[in-house]
């Protein structure tokens, strides 16, 4: 919790404070599991105009939004169902299931789900 509250990691789009987020047991989001799931995927790079940061899982970065493989992944570490899949890619928004971001400098940005 100590991290996400130093780093104002984004934990949500709404108004999810680290202590709500991180309270035992686990959240109905189960947000341990799913933040465990994601990190234990291949991590890609994302750049924006603030930082540079590894994102897990990959198929979350620009670069890896096209990759079968990467798609197949997340698919395979059980992040979204295919259907999920084939919804985001047909609507073109990209990887929006459970995804963790760190910066270069060991920022904890994001680790979030959703648009």
């Amino acid at each position: 919790m100590w991290r996400t509250t130093r780093d104002r990691t984004r934990l949500s789009f709404g108004i999810t404070i680290p202590r709500q987020a991180w309270a035992l047991p686990d959240d109905p989001e189960h947000r341990y599991g799913w933040t465990a799931v994601a990190m234990g995927t291949q991590w890609g790079t994302q750049k924006t105009a603030y930082a540079t940061y590894r994102v897990w899982p990959r198929v979350a970065s620009p670069y890896w939004a096209d990759s079968d493989a990467a798609w197949d992944e997340v698919v395979d570490a059980g992040l979204p169902t295919p259907a999920q899949v084939e919804q985001m890619r047909e609507a073109g928004t990209g990887y929006m299931g459970w995804r963790v971001g760190v910066s270069d400098g060991g920022k904890w940005v994001i680790d979030i789900a959703g648009d």
